[in-house]
């Protein structure tokens, strides 16, 4: 089901904007940013009809991933000031309406490491402590609490309207299990947004090499993983003349490897491939040991193993001085930004690596397993912070009138400024950008089996490096899989 935040007004924030300034190891840098700029421009959806409510100036706490953050930080609930920055006034100025319309006290428990935000939750939930009202927290960590029976489920929090369209209508559909929903996205964070990936492209690169636009290929409905690997093995350039491919030289792509982002875990999901499918019962089913699956990981390593016309992020990094980089993958990123990649495939954050880039370039979708399919997708990454409720918090009530509200408040609010940042500056370079931006958040597709832990990313990217061959791979790995499954099925036919 799509969110229809209007094309129409992209575009005008694109015009507005245009006028100012002109591995093994899973790359869990993603970045967020804000600029300073003129105020965002508002949505239209009508305000949801809520009780009038005066708590009394009680607090109203999220439990999250910090704000400081070295990696996967939250700067979309909470700030203390404002400061002149387009996002983080917009998340002060939401906090401080929400705050009015419930005479509440919006705080923040934040905590900057991989699982600390775990740990703190299980201690309040075991306490019984009702001092946490939400937590907002990447959500593999918050699959290990459902399943804990830590959560409140949100189909049955009062004021919540999850049919609204600032809740994320995909999210709903694929993030239930047996008709539950303790894990959700809402536009309270443009966390998952940012967090969708998707292909980014050298324009003019593409057009040095005569090649078709991916745009006009996405009108025409032959953006396919037959088009894509077509033009990444059109481009392969030993630039420095040293008769070797390294990362002195250019690629159809820049590829990623490990088991959690990997290049062919998004192209799978990108075709459509969900990892697990729901049986009668509303359980997830093990559904990655089929032809379409062994195809598109053969097809996709016979286009980007081999180095002549893609390169890893470690391989370009092997030899570099990173100096002044974060990390490898910002700084491989940055070669993409000097014209050494036809394509690279991130997620909205990346953006503002290629601020400067003297390239023109572009965005387009993961393309689709053929002209048949219907839709495109986009997984979005599963360090993605989202929001649970934990059974201990107080007041059910408060709880769903205050992110009913707030949610509604940042699709007014926080979205266009979301949006405003990511195309200001020449981030994004054309109405084509925009429109695929929109088509993207459209379709943002959340793996089931990541949330929850089940290892099925591990099998997909243990077959890829053998160059296919799953069905050796799956019959070592699927029962530790199926196993897994099983205990989380077990734990959710326990729960009320």
């Amino acid at each position: 089901m799509k969110r229809t935040t209007s094309i129409l007004l992209l575009m005008a924030m694109l015009a507005a904007v245009s006028c100012g300034d002109s591995g093994t190891t899973a790359d869990t840098t993603a970045s967020t940013d804000s600029t300073t700029t003129a105020a965002p421009v508002e949505t239209g959806i009508p305000e949801p009809e809520l009780p009038e409510k005066d708590y009394g100036g009680a607090e109203f706490t999220f439990l999250m991933r910090g704000r400081t953050a070295s990696s996967y930080k939250q700067i979309y609930i909470y700030t203390d000031e404002q400061n002149g920055e387009v996002i983080n006034d917009a998340v002060y100025d939401r906090n401080r309406a929400v705050e009015e319309k419930f005479n509440i006290d919006i705080q923040a428990v934040e905590y900057n490491k991989d699982g600390e935000v775990l740990k703190a939750a299980r201690q309040y939930v075991m306490s019984n402590d009702a001092a946490i009202d939400v937590i907002n927290n990447e959500a593999y960590e918050l699959g290990s609490l459902a399943g804990e029976a830590y959560l409140v489920d949100f189909s049955g929090i009062p004021h919540i309207n999850l049919s609204a369209e600032y809740w994320d209508q995909n999210a709903i559909e694929q993030l239930k299990i047996a008709d539950k929903l303790y894990i959700m996205q809402n536009d309270i964070t443009v966390n998952a947004l940012s967090l969708a990936r998707f292909i980014f492209y050298n324009r003019s690169l593409a057009e040095e090499y005569k090649l078709d636009d991916p745009y006009t290929l996405v009108q025409e409905n032959k953006w396919t993983l037959d088009t894509f690997f077509g033009m990444i093995q059109s481009i392969s350039s030993d630039l420095n003349g040293d008769g070797k491919f390294d990362e002195h030289d250019q690629y159809g792509m820049l590829s990623e490897g490990g088991d959690s982002n990997a290049t062919i875990i998004h192209l799978l999901a990108g075709c459509g491939m969900m990892h697990t499918t729901p049986d009668a019962d509303g359980m997830p089913v093990l559904n990655l040991m089929n032809e379409k699956v062994d195809d598109i990981i053969t097809r996709t390593y016979e286009a980007i193993g081999n180095n002549d016309y893609a390169i890893t992020y470690e391989e370009m990094a092997k030899t570099a001085d990173i100096t002044g980089f974060a990390n490898v993958y910002n700084y491989a990123r940055s070669l993409f930004a000097g014209g050494q990649f036809l394509f690279v495939q991130n997620g909205c954050g990346t953006t503002s690596q290629f601020t400067n880039m003297e390239d023109d370039y572009g965005i387009a979708p993961n393309p689709k397993y053929d002209e048949s399919q219907e839709s495109y997708h986009h997984k979005v990454d599963k360090y993605a912070n989202m929001f649970a409720v934990p059974i201990s918090a107080g007041d059910l009530e408060k709880v769903g009138a205050v992110m009913e509200y707030m949610a509604w408040y940042s699709n007014k609010k926080l979205l266009p400024a979301f949006y405003e940042v990511t195309l200001q500056g020449k981030r994004l370079r054309s109405e084509h950008d925009v429109e695929m931006l929109e088509l993207v958040k459209n379709t943002t597709f959340y793996e089931l089996a990541d949330i929850y832990n089940f290892g099925t990313s591990g099998i997909i990217w243990a077959a890829f490096q053998k160059g296919g061959n799953l069905s050796s791979v799956y019959a070592s790995k699927a029962p530790a899989v199926e196993t897994k499954i099983d205990k989380l099925i077990e734990a959710f036919s326990e729960l009320e």
